[in-house]
């Protein structure tokens, strides 16, 4: 066998090495473009595996925010609706009050109107109290689930037992001291509502949000006590500056509890903001991160797509070389036979 004969062989060899390289080259290319991806596992990204992981985690994180913060929302979303229905209850409940000319005999029809209107004030007020998102009650702290307001009667009957006693003669200073010094349990809360503890979450990292509103805030108790108390309050000719007294009483605290729960729906307002202000920052932060690991991970077709042309025209080529080498070695052989 000739010098050039063993050289070409060598040649050979290192061709069929460029070749087993070429076929994984396109191998690998289908891969990627059939799968989307540049690598099966982590390990085959090689050094980017690291920022990649890293990609990830904060891209489990910004979901993680962002979900907790759409769920809190539509419960915040229904706590904003149910405090709107109690201030709208109130105004329309103050508003029917000053329609009764104060002092003297009071006209039954006007007052009438009014206990009624308490009434159904009441009966709007205490579902709100008790409203729900998701089977979760909204106004119980942390405790969501049980129901703030368990007895919805307990309020009327006693408030009505209290007030009442005015027309035996109790004076209306003590009426209002029993009124004030009322429990939760006499207005038909939950036991276990006082205890109930703050609705807090992660909204972002190293950032905790509170948007608790309890049912049995001053302002809820005031409301429970100034609906019952006007509602059950019948006029008795015989103790008419009672009467008036526990009437203006009963106002006062509606007009001080209206003013209460939009100061609170206001507050409750801040922490709404600050979660939509948080989700589109963490939802623009997400685009970014997600299109890095898109950079990172993904395939690109296009330039696969040449890659995969070239290689295959650079396979063809050393087939060629090979078969040609292959015929040169024989003539080489059987030249020297």
């Amino acid at each position: 066998m000739s010098v050039n004969s063993v050289s070409n062989l060598g040649t050979m060899f290192f061709n069929n090495n460029i070749i087993k390289s070429l076929n994984t080259q396109i191998n690998n290319l289908t891969q990627q473009v059939s799968t989307g991806k540049v690598a099966g596992i982590y390990a085959d990204l090689g050094t980017k595996a690291g920022t990649s992981l890293d990609l990830h985690a904060q891209d489990s994180a910004l979901t993680t925010y962002v979900s907790a913060i759409n769920n809190v929302q539509l419960k915040t979303d229904q706590m904003d609706t149910s405090m709107t229905d109690m201030t709208n209850a109130l105004q329309t409940i103050t508003a029917a009050m000053d329609k009764l000319s104060q002092g003297g005999t009071p006209d039954p029809n006007t007052l009438a109107m009014i206990q009624s209107t308490a009434q159904n004030a009441l009966s709007s007020f205490q579902a709100d109290i008790n409203t729900t998102v998701g089977g979760q009650y909204v106004f119980g702290g942390n405790n969501t689930n049980q129901a703030p307001i368990t007895d919805t009667t307990a309020a009327n009957t006693n408030v009505g037992t209290i007030v009442s006693a005015y027309t035996s003669g109790t004076p209306a200073s003590t009426i209002i001291a029993n009124l004030n010094s009322m429990t939760e349990t006499q207005l038909g809360y939950n036991s276990n509502l006082a205890a109930a503890g703050n609705n807090t979450f992660q909204a972002d990292s190293n950032l905790n949000l509170n948007y608790t509103v309890k049912g049995d805030e001053s302002q809820f108790q005031d409301t429970l006590k100034g609906l019952t108390e006007i509602a059950n309050l019948n006029y008795d000719p015989n103790n008419s500056s009672s009467f008036w007294t526990l009437y203006k009483d009963a106002q006062s605290r509606l007009t001080s509890a209206n003013t209460a729960i939009t100061a609170r729906q206001g507050q409750l307002g801040i922490v709404r903001s600050q979660m939509a202000s948080i989700a589109s920052s963490d939802g623009t932060k997400q685009l970014t991160v997600e299109g890095n690991i898109s950079n990172l991970e993904d395939t690109d077709l296009a330039a696969a797509s040449s890659q995969f042309s070239a290689l295959q025209t650079q396979q063809q080529a050393t087939f060629q070389l090979l078969a040609q080498m292959k015929n040169d070695t024989l003539v080489n052989y059987l030249g020297t036979a």
